[in-house]
This record gives C-alpha cells, structure tokens and sequence, in this order.
C-alpha cells in the first residue's frame, strides 16, 4: 500500500527530521484550540447520532403502537427533545468549526 504523505517523499532524513519539528511546535502552540474543536466535533457526533434514535422511537413505539394518541405528553415531549438535539447539533457544528479554523489560521 503506498502513501503519498508529503512528508514521506522526503529523502534527506534531516530535512523530515526538521518537518516533523516544525508541525510537532506548531500543534503544541494550537493544542487549546484543536482541543476544544475536536470536543465540540464530538458533541456534535452524538447529537447527530441521537436523532434517528428519537425518530425511530416516535415512528415505531408512539405512532405504530398507538401509545402517542393515549399519552401525548411522551409524544410531545420526545418531539421537543428531537428539535432542541437538533439545535444543539447546529451549534456544537458551528463551534467545531470555529475552534478548528482557527487552530489553522
């Protein structure tokens, strides 16, 4: 398997040895930043992974089964939670973003 990484196309062993000097300072100097966009990435993760668990709750369980007509309470209160994961999924996308392109500026 071949990769092509730039930075295994250098021969000379000093001149890579420099390289991976220079991106190894450069990330220590960017750690707080890609930090918390790698954490905001995360967050963002288990929003979007958590809305189909909620979709698939409210088709099979409260609409299939006819439970969300008797307590629409669950309905609604799960329909809530699906909107505000969503919102919550948006931000956590934007804060990702932000933290991570600033860590490349």
């Amino acid at each position: 398997m071949e990769n092509n990484l730039k930075i295994n196309r250098i021969k000379s062993k000093k001149k890579r040895k420099f390289v991976i000097n220079k991106l190894s300072n450069y990330t220590l100097l960017q750690i707080k930043n890609l930090s918390i966009g790698m954490l905001f990435t995360l967050f963002t993760l288990l929003a979007d992974l958590g809305g189909p668990l909620i979709i698939s709750r409210i088709l099979n369980r409260e609409i299939a089964q006819g439970i969300g007509a008797k307590s629409i309470r669950v309905f609604s209160f799960l329909v809530a939670f699906y909107f505000l994961l969503l919102i919550f999924g948006g931000v956590t996308k934007y804060f990702s973003r932000y933290f991570l392109e600033k860590s490349c500026k």
